[in-house]
C-alpha cells in the first residue's frame, strides 16, 4: 500500500512539473517567458518605455536583485533591440500595462560578456519576474517627461521664492 501510495505521489509530482516547464514559451531569441497576468493590453514595441518592478532569482527562488527595494513605483526602462540571445528586451515586448510575466534566461547568455557569479553554473537558468505598471509609447514619454519637467520646475521655483521670502532678499 505504501509502495503504491509512493508511486501515485511521484507520477503526481512528475506531471506537475512537467506542466510547470511547459507553461514557458521560448522567444526566437531564446528567452523563455510566462506570462501570469495578461490584461490585454497593447504590448511594447522597441522604442517605448515601460514603467517597471523586477525581481532577479537564482533558478532555485534565492533573490538576487528586487527593484522594489529602490524604489517601489518601479523604475522606467527604455525597450531596445536586443543585443544577444537571451537579452530581457525581447521579453520586454511581451508586456502592456497591468502585465506579469516571469522569464527564465540562460546564464551562459546573460554573462556572456560580464563574469558569471561562482554561484552560477553554465547551463543553468536564472529567473526574472516583471510587473508592468505603465506601458509608454515613444511619444506618450515624451510628452510625460515634459510634464514631469514643468512639475519639477514649479517645485523648485515655490523652494526658491520661500527661500529668498525667508531671507528677505
Amino acid at each position: 500500500m505504501k509502495g503504491r501510495l509512493l508511486i501515485f505521489f511521484a507520477v503526481v509530482v512528475a506531471i506537475f512539473s512537467c506542466k510547470h516547464k511547459s507553461d514557458f514559451k521560448t522567444l526566437p531569441g531564446s528567452i523563455q517567458v510566462k506570462l501570469i497576468d495578461d490584461k490585454g493590453a497593447p504590448k511594447a514595441k522597441v522604442g517605448d518605455h515601460l514603467k517597471l518592478n523586477l525581481a532577479y532569482y537564482t533558478d532555485a527562488d534565492s533573490l538576487l536583485y528586487s527593484s522594489t527595494k529602490k524604489n517601489k513605483n518601479g523604475i522606467e526602462v527604455p525597450v531596445m533591440k536586443p543585443q544577444f540571445n537571451g537579452d530581457l528586451m525581447e521579453g520586454f515586448t511581451c508586456l502592456g500595462t497591468g502585465d506579469s510575466a516571469v522569464f527564465r534566461i540562460s546564464v551562459d547568455s546573460f554573462f556572456k560578456h560580464g563574469n558569471m557569479p561562482a554561484f552560477f553554473k553554465p547551463g543553468q537558468f536564472m529567473k526574472v519576474t516583471a510587473k508592468c505598471m505603465n506601458h509608454y509609447s515613444s511619444s506618450e514619454y515624451k510628452l510625460k517627461l515634459r510634464a514631469d519637467s514643468l512639475k519639477q520646475i514649479s517645485k523648485d521655483d515655490s523652494l526658491i521664492q520661500d527661500y529668498i521670502s525667508k531671507k528677505h532678499y
